[in-house]
């Protein structure tokens, strides 16, 4: 019994990263559709307040910076990309352009 719960554990944390990564992948193309109004909630349902998730960081930094949106806030995207920078190094979000809008 106890090597059934270590397998469904290590099944369950290895298959965890591909449905985060889906609902992100998800989220975006509501974006795309141009469904803002659905994108905050299922944010929040996806990610909680898991201020320190890349995935997340990145869909708020989209969904506040994108011109079709109407609740477009480029102080807010700001935000976002400087707490995204702080975690990922790698591939920043550049904000030079970003501070100097509207």
């Amino acid at each position: 019994m106890v090597i059934k719960k270590r397998i469904i554990t290590i099944i369950t944390l290895t298959l965890m990263p591909f449905a985060l990564f889906s609902q992100a992948s998800s989220i975006m193309k509501m974006m795309n559709k141009g469904e803002y109004d659905k994108v905050l909630p299922k944010i929040e349902e996806t990610y909680g307040k898991d201020t320190l998730n890349k995935d997340r960081l990145n869909l708020l930094y989209n969904y506040y910076i994108s011109d079709k949106n109407i609740d477009r806030d480029s102080l807010v995207a700001l935000s976002y990309a400087q707490q995204y920078n702080k975690i990922d190094k790698k591939n920043p979000i550049s904000t030079s352009e970003l501070a100097k809008s509207d």
